[in-house]
């Protein structure tokens, strides 16, 4: 019966328990790790997400200034413009 002292019972107890308490604790890590993971990913995709309408935004308005602007530009503008290029085009076809 000396097999059984206290200190060998207590020593069987923490050997036992070892590989649970790490394995607890590679858990913990593990979780820890994925949670700081998704939370960079969902940063990095809201921080992309904000850019792209960034992006959209400013193409846009720059389209709806363009057609804008062309929009502004009246009959008379284009007309004048046609007969410049019908008087100039000539005129330099005569001076080569």
């Amino acid at each position: 019966m000396a097999e059984n002292t206290p200190t060998d019972t207590a020593k069987t107890v923490a050997e036992a328990t070892t590989p649970t308490v790490k394995a607890k604790t590679a858990a913990t890590k593990r979780s820890t790790a994925a949670k700081k993971a998704a939370g960079t990913r969902a940063a990095k995709s809201g921080a992309t997400a904000r850019k792209t309408a960034a992006t959209k935004a400013k193409t846009q308005a720059k389209s709806t200034a363009k057609s804008e602007a062309a929009e502004v530009k009246g009959t008379v503008e284009t007309v004048s413009e046609y007969a410049e290029k019908a008087v100039l085009v000539p005129v330099g076809a005569a001076l080569i």
